[in-house]
Order: C-alpha cells, then structure tokens, then sequence
C-alpha cells in the first residue's frame, strides 16, 4: 500500500537531463571557441574540435528539446500523466474532439 513513488521524482530527474543538456552545448562552445582563437595548430585537432562540437551541439539540444517535449506533455496531461504520447498536441486534440483518424 506505501510503495506509492513521490510526484515530483520524474520532475527532478528533468531538471538532471536539462543540465546534461546544457552542459553539452557548452562543451560544443568550448570547442567551437577553441578554433576561432586559433589555439588548435594540427590539421587533425582541427577535424576533432569540429566533429566533436558539432556532436556536443548536436545531442545537447536533442535532450534539451526531449525533456522540453516532455514537460510540455506533462503540463497538458496534469490529471492522467499516463495518457502521454508522442503525438504533437494538435494531433491529440483532434482524436479527442471526436476527429477520426485517416476517415474522410
């Protein structure tokens, strides 16, 4: 009967993968800043600051934007949290208005 989890855990957890974000994006800096102050010399450090920004970039904001989605999510669903999807919200509003689906 106790092993009821807290309603916030999921909310902590999103503030961590945010973070994670955000400290990527700031690596990608770091290595985009690195090139313009000329302090990398070899042509390959030069293809690794590149990649490895790009990729830093990259991934920094696919999660940022994941748990964006996500919260979104979870503020349109506040009372049945297990109804989330992966549909945008103008899909989901059209199912529940009544809308059919691929019906004419």
């Amino acid at each position: 009967m106790g092993n009821k989890k807290p309603s916030n855990e999921r909310g902590n957890v999103r503030y961590l993968w945010v973070l994670v974000g955000a400290y990527l994006l700031y690596l990608a800096y770091r290595q985009i800043q690195l090139l313009l102050r000329g302090e990398v010399t070899q042509p390959g450090e030069t293809a690794v600051c590149v990649v490895s920004g790009a990729a830093f970039a990259g991934v920094g904001v696919w999660v940022i934007w994941r748990e964006w989605r996500a919260w979104r999510c979870a503020q349109t669903h506040k009372d049945d949290p297990e109804t989330c999807s992966d549909e945008t919200p103008d899909e989901a509003e059209g199912v529940e208005e009544g809308g059919t689906e691929g019906k004419p």
